[in-house]
């Protein structure tokens, strides 16, 4: 039977388990898989988990159509023993990414080979991460969903890094993630980016990478628009992992740079930043910054998104596209980003969403949003239909399915 009629069996390799659907790359990895699974293909996963928490929740996929496998390996990103300091040297002092070496998992790779066993028509690789695993693995296609172009957030992490010493191993850490992503990308037969920014990024330099673009997506059949929330002052909201740099900066940016001012415009202003274990950097600054709330985790989040008046993204490190923009929208609250926020996505500044980058401004388009309720209406109404025409699940599901279908039949005519 043809790549184009039958079900597919597909391995999937994730740096993390997609569950619960809680942050921008467990609820791309989960939607896609599920999807995937809806339309009749066997689909497993073999995930890195880091604790024996995480090692109890994997067996909850199974409801959503997957089989799999978790595989206990710690990175350390928090803090590194001599023996990490060492490797971490080694690697940067040799043009490698240290980060990419990270997720090296020999358990995972004898998961793969041997619990798993296929044969399988394909391999994907979800993020940059598990991209070697991958490509050790055999399958009749490979594929990496590259939720971002990792070597631009490398790049924008050591502009803004402060300190001789750790600026320059951020620097060494971004010139080895280049060489690396590049030579990792090439290899694959297909490609999955979520904008059309990363995919001029990639084929810049990967002139023979085949690229699609597949945008991030929330499910618009579960999450659907909450009534506007009576306050007297506006309630910012941010959501994001703070173990993630990149939302840890937003985090203090918007708390020590916006924020005083919107309290002193609104002197009962609220800020909430919702993830999983916050740094303590985070907690000091809700301590220290009147109106600030770093709750952590939070099991149901649309609690948090029911009492929020705008939701903030005040990113100034990145790459990919923010899922947490397109979740807002779907639930029917105005957004106010930075440009690389906002990055990636189609979004008509003024028209989808406000967007700043000076904290004045910021702070100013947060009134704006607060004091006058019809822009804000406008903003979330042209957002909802922004999310269902360009930011659904099953339409991002589908997509994936044609381009694993069309890239075996390409494969099977050479």
């Amino acid at each position: 039977m043809s790549p184009l009629e039958r079900p597919l069996s597909i391995l999937a390799l994730s740096p993390f388990l997609p569950y619960p659907p809680d942050h921008g790359g467990r609820i791309r990895t989960f939607l896609l898989l599920r999807e995937l699974a809806r339309r009749g293909h066997r689909v497993a996963l073999v995930a890195l988990v880091e604790s024996e928490a995480e090692l109890a929740r994997a067996a909850e996929l199974a409801a959503h159509g997957l089989t799999v496998q978790p595989v206990l390996h710690l990175r350390r990103f928090g803090s590194l023993t001599l023996a990490d300091r060492v490797r971490k040297a080694t690697n940067l002092l040799r043009g490698r990414s240290d980060v990419l070496a990270r997720f090296a998992s020999p358990a995972a790779l004898r998961v793969a080979r041997h619990a798993m066993r296929g044969p399988w028509d394909v391999v994907l690789a979800e993020l940059l991460w598990t991209a070697p695993l991958a490509l050790r693995l055999d399958a009749r296609l490979r594929v990496l969903d590259a939720h971002n172009v990792e070597t631009v957030i490398a790049r924008r992490t050591a502009e803004n890094t402060t300190g001789v010493l750790a600026r320059a191993a951020a620097r060494l850490e971004a010139r080895g993630l280049r060489r690396d992503e590049t030579r990792l990308v090439s290899r694959f037969e297909a490609v999955v980016v979520v904008s059309d920014a990363d995919r001029e990024r990639l084929a810049e330099r990967v002139p023979g990478a085949a690229c699609t673009v597949i945008g991030n997506c929330v499910d618009t059949d579960v999450l659907l628009p909450l009534a506007p929330a009576p306050a007297a002052a506006p309630v910012c909201l941010f959501v994001g992992s703070p173990t993630y740099p990149p939302n840890a900066r937003a985090v203090e940016f918007f708390g020590r740079e916006i924020f005083p001012e919107v309290r002193r415009r609104f002197s009962g202003a609220r800020f909430v930043a919702v993830g999983a274990d916050p740094a303590a950097r985070l907690s000091r600054l809700a301590r220290e910054v009147p109106g600030i709330a770093i709750p952590g985790y939070l099991e149901d989040i649309v609690t948090a998104y029911r009492e929020a008046t705008v939701v903030v993204v005040p990113i100034a490190v990145g790459g990919g596209t923010r899922t947490k923009i397109l979740e807002a929208m779907a639930l029917g609250r105005p957004v106010v980003s930075t440009t690389v926020g906002a990055e990636g996505l189609p979004i008509t500044p003024g028209e989808h969403a406000l967007v700043a980058d000076e904290p004045g401004v910021f702070a100013a388009a947060i009134a704006v949003v607060h004091e006058d309720r019809e822009r804000a209406r406008k903003l979330v109404d042209a957002g909802r239909r922004l999310v269902e025409a360009h930011g659904s699940a099953r339409a991002a599901g589908a997509a994936l399915e044609a381009l694993l279908r069309a890239s075996l039949e390409r494969k099977a005519i050479r």
